[in-house]
């Protein structure tokens, strides 16, 4: 019987050209990986699905995933077999050759022709996809099976949903054929090298680098970088040959002369430095003039779905179902709150829900303070736009905004745990600094926020389970706008 144990695959072959060490301690020493994060699994979860959907581009094809993940060897003779038997299609086509493995998303004859598709949830062929896919052609040829041509299906964000799903329209195929050739010349070497990485007793030591953010950025830097400064030059924008200073010992802020960096990037030196603090309290108080109560301080959640859900829309398109709103209608009174949650219960784009209630919620008059509001401003415009009989009332929305990143973009205010960043995510805690903030939440950031509301959106979560993510999720977009208010509250303070 032959021995199908396999130690390459496609993603084994492109982790170990980012780093031999990284692909020695995922092999050899399991424990020190972390767990996968949510954000990863989200992108994992959502690639699993686009190859699903693909598949409907082709159907009718012979399925060869194995029953059981590391068990391929059923999956190699069932391609064999199917392919000798004329099958015209195969999803996860499986083929082997002394030790490597490939899963091929969709195998295709076309008469004579034998064509390869792998399948990304991306809009463009990136780089790591050539890489990949040039893995999967030399195993295929090595295998007896050499694919004529090489496509990558992607998605095509400019496709707009009008019914049902067009995956004609939906997937771009690419032609990677001739790339992928040129990435032949070698790959038996490296390959070749890689096994005897495994082989090795102990661990490949490797000098961090660029490689540690490219084409991924790598779960075991709190490993390698463990002894790099915090902060460090390499986080310094607009720095010039930053890697060149570090690997000549220049990694602290401390280390370079304040002639190096560039004008925009020398309050984060002197922050770190120095210990500089500015504060401009004429700027803060003619930026706080400008503003007119009632002040609603407004956020929108959004949906960012890869498949469009709704007519009308496009892959990756920001899709807002949500929104927080803190009024303030004088010195000294308390904000109250207004919030929307789109119901999604019709399957419906929930604009005009959402549009309706927004009108009334941020009423006639005041300033509307968003913080860095192109978004805000974008897809109220767009609303204005879809609804044209509220056309005039979304203009008269937009005139009143105004925008409480600015004296914080133009330095009128900086403190140096701010670490050179104007986003509320570093202003909050730095002018609020005994808040309890986004830390005592049960979602704390966006990218966690957006994946539960993709999943209410989808009808994915547990009926017994939606009331309780609802609140969640109120939550989650109450603190930015109240986080929003603290600032502005201090920013009176210290102008005052």
């Amino acid at each position: 019987m032959t021995n199908y144990r396999h130690v390459l695959s496609k993603s084994r072959y492109v982790s170990g050209l980012q780093c031999e060490k990284k692909f020695w301690i995922e092999k050899n020493q399991k424990d020190l990986v972390p767990l996968v994060s949510a954000a990863d699994q989200a992108r994992f979860d959502a690639g699993h699905d686009i190859g699903a959907l693909a598949q409907q581009r082709f159907p009718g094809g012979k399925d060869a995933t194995p029953e059981e993940f590391y068990n391929w060897g059923p999956s190699y003779e069932k391609t064999k077999q199917w392919i000798e038997e004329g099958e015209s299609v195969i999803y996860e086509a499986a083929f082997f050759h002394e030790g490597c493995m490939a899963a091929l998303d969709i195998f295709l004859k076309v008469g004579d022709e034998i064509h390869a598709i792998e399948v990304k949830s991306s809009t463009k062929v990136k780089p790591y996809h050539l890489t990949d896919s040039s893995y999967q052609y030399h195993i295929m040829k090595s295998a007896g099976y050499e694919p004529d041509r090489f496509f990558l299906m992607h998605i095509n964000n400019q496709y707009e949903r009008n019914g049902e799903l067009d995956l004609e329209q939906l997937f771009t195929l690419s032609d990677i054929t001739e790339e992928v050739l040129e990435l032949q010349e070698g790959i038996e070497d490296r390959i070749e090298n890689l096994k005897l990485v495994l082989q090795q007793p102990e661990r490949p030591e490797v000098q961090i680098g660029q490689h540690c953010g490219d084409p991924f950025d790598c779960s075991l830097k709190y490993m390698c970088w463990k002894d790099v400064p915090n902060p460090n030059v390499l986080s310094i924008p607009y720095l010039k040959d930053k890697w060149a200073l570090f690997f000549e010992g220049k990694q602290r802020f401390e280390d370079l002369e304040e002639s190096m960096i560039s004008p925009s990037a020398r309050p984060l030196w002197r922050g770190v430095v120095h210990g500089e603090s500015i504060l401009k309290t004429e700027k803060l108080k003619a930026f706080l003039d400008t503003l007119e109560y009632p002040l609603y301080f407004f956020d929108f959640e959004t949906i960012a779905p890869v498949v469009p859900l709704y007519d009308g829309t496009r892959p990756y398109q920001a899709i807002p179902v949500q929104y927080s709103v803190q009024v303030v209608m004088g010195d000294g009174v308390d904000p109250y709150e207004y919030n929307f949650l789109a119901s999604f219960g019709n399957g419906e784009l929930p604009y005009e829900e959402l549009l309706h209630a927004m009108l009334k919620d941020l009423g006639t008059s005041g300033t509307i303070l968003a913080y860095n509001q192109g978004f805000e401003k974008g897809k109220i415009k767009l609303l204005g736009s879809l609804f044209p009989e509220h056309k005039e009332a979304c203009d008269k929305l937009l005139a009143r905004f105004n925008d409480l990143i600015i004296p914080f973009k133009q330095k009128a205010w900086y403190n140096p745990d701010m670490m050179g960043s104007a986003s509320i995510k570093q202003v909050f805690p730095s002018v609020c600094p005994d808040d309890d903030g986004y830390s005592a939440l049960d979602i704390a950031e966006g990218g966690t926020a957006s994946k539960e509301l993709l999943a209410l959106a989808q009808g994915t979560v547990p009926k017994d389970e939606v009331e309780a993510l609802r609140e969640k999720l109120l939550a989650y977009c109450e603190m930015d706008t109240w986080a929003m208010v603290r600032i502005w509250e201090e920013m009176g303070k210290v102008a005052n």
